[in-house]
């Protein structure tokens, strides 16, 4: 009896060996052409749940992403925050080129590789540099203006 239990134990590991194994396989296989809708309680969640998988999704141009971010108020993007970030951004401008400049060099055209804010943060957050931090995030919001009022 007991050698029953064993070989139903091993072909029961087996079969969830090869579970895990296809679903790991799975997974590493580009996915194109498909519409994800991105969830989180925060602001922050998503960056820290799963940034780079969510990065990857969308180096694929044929895939559509919505971000959503449902909270209740606590912890969430405060007004002051982003009063912040439009400050940083006005002085973005002030400090460089003008938006007549930057929309006559593409600087507000979509990207064919990726999302070059996302990539610039965190490339300036791994070398812990705070002004490329600001920058980027100025970037983002002028790229977000610039896409909702149409500078054109």
């Amino acid at each position: 009896r007991e050698q029953n239990g064993s070989s139903y134990l091993g072909a029961l590991m087996r079969e969830a060996h090869a579970m895990l194994r296809s679903k790991i396989e799975r997974s590493l296989e580009p996915i194109s052409g498909r519409r994800f809708i991105h969830t989180a309680p925060h602001h922050d969640d998503i960056m820290l749940g799963y940034l780079p998988l969510a990065n990857n999704l969308r180096k694929d141009l044929s895939n559509e992403h919505t971000f959503v971010y449902a909270t209740s108020g606590f912890n969430a993007v405060t007004n002051k925050l982003f009063v912040g970030f439009l400050k940083k951004a006005l002085l973005h401008l002030e400090a460089g080129q003008g938006v007549r400049e930057m929309v006559e060099a593409g600087y507000f055209t979509p990207s064919k590789v990726g999302d070059p804010d996302v990539v610039k943060f965190m490339n300036a957050h791994a070398a812990r540099d705070s002004q490329a931090k600001d920058d980027a995030i100025s970037e983002r919001v002028l790229r977000c203006v610039a896409r909702n009022f149409d500078p054109k």
